[in-house]
C-alpha cells in the first residue's frame, strides 16, 4: 500500500492507495509549527483507521510548504516507511514547457499528471485547482504543461478586504451569497464567491482559446466543491486529483520496497 501526502499553505491531505486505488482519505490543518513526533501520530492515527500497518511500505509526498515535508520523511521513517518527495524531475508524463521547471508547484504538475491519464484523445485539458491561491493551467492534447495563472484564493482574498479597510466588518465566508448583495457581509462575500467563480471561467475560456482542439475542464483543491455550483463553464470537479498523481508517480517511477 501507498501513502499520498499532498502539503499544501492550509491543510495536509493524506490518501490511502492499494494497486492504483484510493481506499480513503483525510485531512488536517498545515499546522504553523510541528515536529517530526507530531507527524508521527498523525500518521499513525491515519493508518490505524484504514490500513494494516504492516502493508503500508511507501509514502510519496508533494509539498508547496518548505520544511514540512523533511519532517513528514522523517515521521515516515519512524513508522518504518520509505518516503520520497516528488518534484519535476520525476517522469509524470508530461512535457513541461515552462522557463524554469523547477519553479512550477509540484502539485500544479501531478495535478496535470491525473488529469492526463484520464483525457480523451486529442483533448487540451484546463486544470483549475482552487487552493490558497487559485491556478488555471493549460496542458496540451500533446501532453505538454504550458503553465497558467495563480491568484489569489477565497480565504486570502477575504484577509485582503480585512487588512486593506479600515470599516468592513469580521466575516465567516461561507459557501453561497445572494447577487445582488443587500447589506455590505453578503457583499463581501459574494464578492469573493461569484469573483472567483468567474475567474476561473474566464480564465478558461482564454485558455481554451488558445488550444487548437477540444478542451476539457476540471476543478479541483481545498475550495472546488465550494465554487463548483457558482461556476457557468462545463467544469468536472475532482478534489483527488494531486493525490492520484502522487499515485501515478509511484507506479511510473518504478518505486520498489
Amino acid at each position: 500500500m501507498l501513502i499520498a501526502l499532498d502539503i499544501g499553505n492550509t491543510h495536509i491531505d493524506f490518501g490511502l492507495f492499494s494497486d492504483g486505488a484510493l481506499l480513503a482519505r483525510d485531512r488536517i490543518r498545515t499546522p504553523d509549527q510541528a515536529g517530526e513526533t507530531d507527524h508521527a501520530i498523525w500518521l499513525m492515527d491515519f493508518i490505524a483507521k484504514h490500513a494494516n500497518h504492516q502493508h503500508v511500505k511507501r509514502a510519496l509526498i508533494a509539498s508547496v510548504v518548505r520544511g514540512i515535508e523533511t519532517d513528514l520523511i522523517a515521521a515516515c521513517n519512524r513508522c518504518d516507511i520509505a518516503a520520497h518527495s516528488v518534484d519535476s524531475d520525476w517522469d509524470l508524463g508530461l512535457q513541461i514547457r515552462y522557463d524554469n521547471p523547477q519553479h512550477v508547484g509540484t502539485d500544479r504538475l501531478l495535478a496535470a499528471s491525473a488529469a492526463l491519464a484520464e483525457a480523451p484523445p486529442n483533448t487540451a485539458l484546463v486544470i483549475a485547482d482552487a487552493g490558497t491561491a487559485i491556478t488555471v493551467d493549460l496542458l496540451s492534447a500533446e501532453g505538454t504543461f504550458l503553465g497558467g495563472t495563480i491568484a489569489p484564493g477565497l480565504q486570502m482574498m477575504l484577509k485582503s478586504l480585512r487588512a486593506g479597510t479600515s470599516l468592513l466588518p469580521e466575516i465567516e465566508l461561507g459557501d453561497s451569497a445572494p447577487l445582488p448583495a443587500g447589506n455590505t457581509p453578503d457583499g463581501m462575500r459574494a464578492g469573493i464567491l461569484f469573483g472567483a467563480a468567474s475567474l476561473i471561467d474566464g480564465l478558461r475560456d482564454r485558455l481554451g482559446e488558445i488550444a487548437d482542439t477540444p478542451i476539457q475542464s476540471i476543478l479541483t483543491g481545498g475550495d472546488a466543491q465550494r465554487l463548483y455550483p457558482l461556476t457557468r463553464s462545463n467544469w468536472r470537479c475532482d478534489s483527488t486529483l494531486v493525490l492520484r498523481g502522487l499515485c501515478i508517480a509511484y507506479e511510473r517511477n518504478k518505486l520498489t520496497v
